[in-house]
């Protein structure tokens, strides 16, 4: 099993754009055109590398990992940052005790 999600698809679709902050919202309607007739195909999850700053949801950085993964990390993060100090990244929160 692959530790990281997003990989078990025939394919992988990323749109970049050179986003000027007064058009973010533009732009990300335009990527949305492009990605709503492939959805048929999408597999599910994410791929971290291809999040953006307005991608980091928790469900987002979760769905880029198998269940049992994002939890061993969530586990590991409750021992190593318990409150959570490296969160400025896909975060992952420390699981709850």
């Amino acid at each position: 099993m692959d530790g990281v999600g997003g990989r078990d698809a025939e394919f992988t679709l990323y749109a970049a754009s050179l986003i000027d902050p007064e058009e973010f919202a533009a732009d990300r309607q335009v990527h949305e055109r492009l990605h709503e007739p492939m959805r048929p195909w999408w597999a599910g999850g994410s791929v971290l590398n291809f999040l953006g700053v307005g991608d980091t949801t928790p469900e987002q950085i979760c769905s880029a990992y198998p269940p049992e993964i994002y939890s061993r990390l969530a586990a590991i993060k409750a021992d190593y940052d318990p409150q959570n100090i490296f969160r400025v990244n896909h975060n992952i929160p420390p699981q709850s005790i």
